[in-house]
């Protein structure tokens, strides 16, 4: 537990300083600890093959956007998944991190209802 602690402090300043050239925003508090959280989690390695597009049928949603989403909801304490749906279309910065693009890209309450 100890080494996970210190690895959650020690990630790199550089980074965080990188990406506040990149959105124009300074990465502090909460922001901070978003993003730590999803270098220590790293949603992508819970995506298995079957949660992804086989070439079949309709496209698949990305799920670790969603993911991102929620660890960003839980970090800020939003308190419902319309605030949340919201905060993205509103922050350009909170939007990217999670991995849209566009906020018109950003799924419908209804949608993101789906993966709660």
């Amino acid at each position: 537990m100890n080494n996970q602690l210190s690895y959650y402090i020690s990630i790199e300043p550089d980074f965080f300083q990188e990406l506040e050239g990149e959105f124009g925003v300074k990465i502090t508090g909460k922001l901070a600890n978003f993003l730590r959280t999803v270098e220590i989690v790293r949603p992508n390695r819970f995506m298995t093959p079957e949660m992804r597009w086989c070439g079949v049928g309709r496209k698949k949603l990305d799920r670790e956007k969603f993911f991102r989403a929620f660890l960003l909801k839980a970090e800020f304490n939003l308190p419902s998944p319309k605030v949340l749906i919201e905060s993205l279309r509103t922050n350009t910065s909170w939007r990217l991190l999670c991995g849209w693009e566009y906020s018109s890209r950003i799924p419908s309450e209804a949608t993101f209802s789906l993966y709660l």
